[in-house]
């Protein structure tokens, strides 16, 4: 009961800090609905979408997270009053009347069977803790990546310098959060090995919990004071985003001329046609549009091979998420 009382604190911490973070996102992904970039698919580049998308893409998952919580909440903070054994003898006759005052008075569930050898809820709230710390992790890639100085879409705000190389400036905030996540999945593993309880209550299987427990959910509440830092300091550079949208002779439209083709040739022979204007591009050092032009005439690609042409459903996700999450 004590333990769970504490895990009552953390959780109203963790929610207060998951809140604040998912109201700052909202405000990015508003803000930034409609500034295109590259998506990348297996570390390549893809095709466009909006940065205010990506950034729904980081918070939707952190969105369903802070569901579950409210879901976990009545599974994980309940009494536990059953004696040694778990028979609640020493409380004589009216012992579930007692629990459940108890209970009242602590504001905590009743629980109508004992779980001294029962961890669920307990191993529920470390998967939760790592779940979200995971959520955090992907953002704090996904930033890492983009403010890399040969990519630059996203400004590296001041973060941590170099011993000997004074030019550096670190993501260390963003490695942190990284790190966090990983220190939390390995003593997520020790929690679900913590399940395994042998008779009435095990020594063994306890002092498990001891050891990882606390571990993740430090991991989690920091994860989320410097998840929010980097949102509130997130900077995206709309010229590196758009050069990247234009370099590289313009492959990132092919799919969207595979497509446009597809409604007047069967669709296999458009996917091998754009292969070739693909390679023509890149073999004759121009852009894929003027391939296009020069082999399909008639076909307006100006007006398709544009960022603002292939957001597609990217700006209606950043704002539907914007609201959602500026609601909190």
């Amino acid at each position: 009961t004590g333990l769970v009382l504490r895990l009552r604190e953390v959780c109203r911490i963790m929610e207060t800090r998951l809140r604040r973070l998912l109201q700052i996102l909202a405000t990015q992904a508003e803000a930034h609905a409609e500034l295109p970039l590259a998506a990348r698919t297996r570390a390549q580049l893809a095709t466009p979408t909006s940065f205010g998308a990506v950034i729904a893409g980081w918070g939707a998952p952190l969105l369903g997270q802070l569901e579950s919580l409210d879901q976990l909440r009545p599974r994980l903070l309940r009494i536990s009053l059953a004696g040694a054994s778990g028979n609640a003898s020493a409380l004589g006759p009216r012992a579930a009347e007692l629990r459940a005052a108890l209970a009242a008075a602590l504001e905590l569930g009743d629980s109508e069977f004992q779980w001294h050898n029962d961890r669920t809820g307990l191993t529920e709230f470390s998967a939760w803790c790592t779940r979200v710390n995971a959520g955090l992790a992907r953002i704090a890639q996904d930033y890492i990546q983009a403010t890399r100085p040969e990519v630059g879409e996203i400004t590296l705000t001041a973060c941590g310098g170099s011993s000997t190389m004074p030019q550096k400036n670190n993501p260390v905030d963003a490695e942190t959060m990284v790190s966090l996540f990983q220190v939390s999945a390995a003593q997520d593993a020790l929690m679900t090995q913590s399940l395994l309880h042998t008779q009435q209550r095990d020594g063994v299987a306890w002092s498990l919990e001891w050891h990882a427990l606390p571990q993740v959910c430090m991991a989690t509440a920091r994860a989320l004071q410097l998840a929010t830092a980097l949102a509130e300091a997130l900077r995206p550079d709309a010229d590196a985003m758009l050069a990247r949208l234009e370099g590289g002779h313009g492959l990132v439209y092919a799919e969207a001329i595979s497509f446009r083709l597809a409604g007047i040739m069967p669709r296999p022979e458009a996917q091998a046609e754009v292969k070739k204007m693909c390679a023509a591009a890149v073999d004759q050092d121009c852009r894929l549009a003027e391939i296009a032009a020069q082999r399909f005439p008639d076909i307006d690609w100006q007006t398709i091979m544009t960022p603002e042409g292939q957001l597609g459903d990217a700006p209606r996700q950043a704002r539907a998420f914007a609201a959602r999450a500026g609601s909190l």
